[in-house]
């Protein structure tokens, strides 16, 4: 018996609104998906490329670790994270907001020993 190796054998779409997954890859935790225009890759499902379902199923044959998936269906796994190496660690050092608040805070000082709050600067 052959793999079923696309998601969402019910799905009748003719319009380009299937993603390609490659399933070699993760950033991070996030599924990485085909680009536009099948170039490229991104985690971001707002810059992945969209497919027709027929695009999406012939690819997922033609090689194993790629997986048509529904747009619709992914969309309804989307999570809104922060992440760490976006930039927002260094605008938060800018702000004096950064580790050395973080620690004054916790009753640290700048080498990170534990000093009392009163001590603290």
């Amino acid at each position: 018996m052959t793999e079923n190796r696309y998601i969402g054998d019910n799905w009748d779409n003719t319009r380009p609104e299937w993603l390609i997954w490659d399933t070699r890859s993760f950033c991070g935790n996030a599924m990485v998906f085909w680009g536009p225009n099948r170039g490229g890759y991104t985690a971001d499902i707002n810059s992945a490329g969209l497919y027709t379902e027929a695009e999406a199923k012939a690819q997922a044959l033609s090689r194993p670790t790629d997986r048509a998936v529904p747009l619709a269906l992914a969309r309804q796994h989307i999570e809104v994270t922060v992440r760490a190496d976006s930039g927002l660690c260094g605008a938060l050092d800018a702000m004096g907001l950064g580790r050395d608040w973080r620690d004054r805070v916790r009753g640290r000082d700048r080498r990170g020993r534990f000093v009392s709050r009163e001590n603290a600067s």
